[in-house]
Formats: C-alpha cells, sequence, structure tokens
C-alpha cells in the first residue's frame, strides 16, 4: 500500500569549504539482526530511542531488542509487518486477518491489536510518543484515504481534492501534525501527486521544488 521507494540519485559528491572541517569522525558498528527463519530475510523499518527495531521477516513483523527478535504474530491470517515504534515500545504495522483483508494493527504489551478500517482494508504507518496512529484505509465504494486512529477512534484526515483518489499518512509528531501524500489534485494539466502536511484538522499542500509532484 506504500507509494514510492528511497533512491540515491547522486554518483558524486561535490565539496566547498568555507571553515575548518572538524577532524572528529563517527564511527559505526554494523549488527546482524538475523531473521525470524534461518532460510528468510529480515527487513527493518524502524528504531526508537532505546534501541528497539522493528520490521518483517519470515512474512511476519518482528520487534528486536538486545540481541533477540520476536515474532510479534499476526490478526489471524499468514502475513505481517511492522512499520513503526515509538519510544514506549508501541508497534505500528498491518496483518491479514483470518478473512484475508489487511488491517493496520497496534502491538503493545505482547498482545496486537486490530485498529480496524474506514472501509475494507487499512494500514498502519507511523505512531508518536503519545499513542496516536496514521495510515490509510481503503474500501470498495469508499473513497480510500489518510486515517488517524486515535483515542481508539477513527477519522478521515481527507485529501487535496476535489477530484482527488485519495491519501495516505505517513508520520506523525508529538504534535499531532501528520504528513504524508495526496494524490489526484485538479489542476489544468490533470492530476498530481503531492507532499502534504495535516495540521490543526487541515490539509495544506507542500508543494514542489519547481516540478509537478512532490512526495512524502
Amino acid at each position: 500500500m506504500g507509494y514510492f521507494r528511497k533512491e540515491f540519485l547522486a554518483p558524486f559528491i561535490l565539496l566547498c569549504t568555507f571553515g575548518p572541517i572538524a577532524d572528529a569522525q563517527t564511527t559505526y558498528t554494523i549488527t546482524n539482526l538475523g531473521g525470524l527463519s534461518d532460510t528468510q530475510f529480515a527487513n527493518a523499518t524502524s528504531i526508537n530511542d532505546s534501541g528497539q527495531i522493528v520490521g518483517k521477516s519470515a512474512n511476519h513483523a518482528f520487534l528486536w531488542e538486545n540481541g533477540v527478535m520476536t515474532d510479534l504474530g499476526t490478526l489471524g491470517g499468514n502475513l505481517s509487518a511492522a512499520n513503526a515504534i515509538n519510544n514506549r515500545g508501541q508497534v505500528a504495522g498491518e496483518s491479514s486477518t483470518a478473512s484475508g483483508e489487511m488491517h493496520g494493527f497496534l502491538w503493545e504489551h505482547g498482545t496486537m491489536k486490530d485498529l480496524g478500517t474506514l472501509g475494507e482494508t487499512s494500514c498502519a504507518y507511523g505512531i508518536n510518543n503519545r499513542g496516536e496512529i496514521v495510515g490509510a484505509s481503503f474500501g470498495k465504494n469508499v473513497r480510500g484515504g489518510a486515517v488517524l486512529w486515535k483515542n481508539g477512534e477513527r477519522r478521515s484526515l481527507g485529501d487535496l481534492g476535489p477530484s482527488g483518489s485519495g491519501s495516505t499518512a505517513i508520520a506523525i509528531n508529538d504534535k499531532g501534525e501528520v504528513v504524508g501524500v495526496s494524490s489526484g489534485f485538479a489542476t489544468n494539466g490533470g492530476g498530481v501527486v503531492r507532499a502534504v502536511i495535516w495540521q490543526r484538522g487541515a490539509i495544506q499542500d507542500i508543494g514542489t521544488l519547481g516540478g509537478r509532484n512532490s512526495t512524502k
């Protein structure tokens, strides 16, 4: 359900020096997180300030902590993926249900909770330290779009419209500001895709750097 991929587009780096360059260099250690199965890959998607890591391995969401990878399970189906973790250790993601639909989930204290949908399917992409979750929900005869899960309720965040085909919320900060994308914004040249921000209940087009489209 995600819209875009990140790519590196710079074949070289040009350095312009206007002052002294610090001698100190940051060093990193690469750690193999392993996997939930010896024959399956693992994909890490998010990390919090305590070093807890979440992602997907062997078609299941995982939580990695202190060298141990834990299977977070599913909502009754065969698939799940963890997309975000906050500093409280709460995890947001998506999972198949027993009926085969994909639903967003919140995992905490060893339990995976179905967040429900505004249509037939949903996915949770981001969570802040207050436990507020954002993502998207879609369904037949339902105009799909960005969703905020807050205090046990689901609320549509809307899109740029009026001919928009939908939107997706990707991340939320502790102030409740949400960022994502909205497609179908009406122009004389047809539909486009734009990066957007939701603040105080209103959506705003972030704009572009001169081109037609922008993304998260």
